[in-house]
């Protein structure tokens, strides 16, 4: 497995997301699909940023994204790895995970989480 969707939770549990998931898909779209939450539009937006930074230094480039000023559900494209990050109540709403039934869930080591 590649290390960018590792790389991306990781970023994002280091500004204290929770409920981290990483998909691996069969989809044109994306090999990966992170789905993760934050408590405020604040730190939605840092989720994001600390995310976008680290796979900037990583080599990968941020294609696309949506909710940014918002801060209630940003959704980032880069490339083999799509990056959702909801309030919770956004979350809930939508449901994403019930669309990934069929994808892999990849493990994220218990040391991201120290």
């Amino acid at each position: 497995m590649t290390s960018l969707p590792l790389l991306c939770a990781r970023a994002a549990l280091d500004k204290q997301a929770t409920q981290v998931q990483i998909f691996h898909t069969q989809s044109a779209l994306a090999d990966y699909v992170i789905i993760c939450s934050g408590q405020s539009n604040r730190q939605v937006q840092a989720i994001a940023e600390s995310a976008r930074m680290t796979l900037l230094t990583a080599g990968c480039r941020l294609r696309r994204h949506e909710g940014l000023k918002d801060g209630r559900w940003i959704v980032m494209d880069f490339g083999d790895v799509i990056l959702h990050i909801f309030q919770q109540t956004i979350r809930e709403y939508y449901d994403l995970e019930s669309t990934m039934a069929d994808a892999e869930r990849i493990e994220i080591p218990h040391t991201f989480y120290q």
